[in-house]
């Protein structure tokens, strides 16, 4: 099996990285929002808008920012797992992390829409977020 050779404690670590990638970006958001720099709401909040619907739709209105924070918190889990489950040859470059952290948020829109089936990948590269704020963010994960 693929997984038997796997450090199951690196990967941990991993999904602890992305978790707390995760809240630092949580907190940059809620900073850009309080400044009025995302007008059409957050990736995560315009993503559980757009991907998933009726899922959302079944979620009581004062646990939905919660249920949009875990769902966010597990999107970049996951993505600190695979990033730790990458050779460690590929992880030594200082620039891998931020590279790596840049592919994923870039890929957040187009390839969770995509997943989804809610709107063709073209439209969701189109989606207008503000880069600026989220992309130094991204780049510091």
């Amino acid at each position: 099996m693929v997984l038997s050779g796997m450090d199951w404690g690196r990967l941990a670590a991993g999904a602890l990285r992305g978790v707390v990638g995760a809240m630092s970006m949580t907190g940059y958001r809620t900073l850009a929002a309080e400044f009025g720099l995302l007008d059409q709401g957050t990736p995560p909040d315009r993503m559980a808008d757009e991907a998933i619907p009726k899922l959302m739709a079944a979620v009581p209105e004062p646990v939905r920012p919660a249920v949009v924070d875990l769902l966010h918190l597990g999107y970049r889990a996951f993505g600190g797992v695979v990033y730790a489950a990458v050779p460690q040859r590929l992880r030594r470059h200082w620039a891998s992390g931020p590279v790596y952290g840049m592919a994923l948020w870039l890929g957040y829109t187009p390839g969770s829409s995509r997943c989804f089936g809610c709107i063709p990948i073209a439209a969701a590269a189109r989606t207008r977020w503000p880069c600026w704020p989220l992309t130094t963010c991204c780049m510091a994960w």
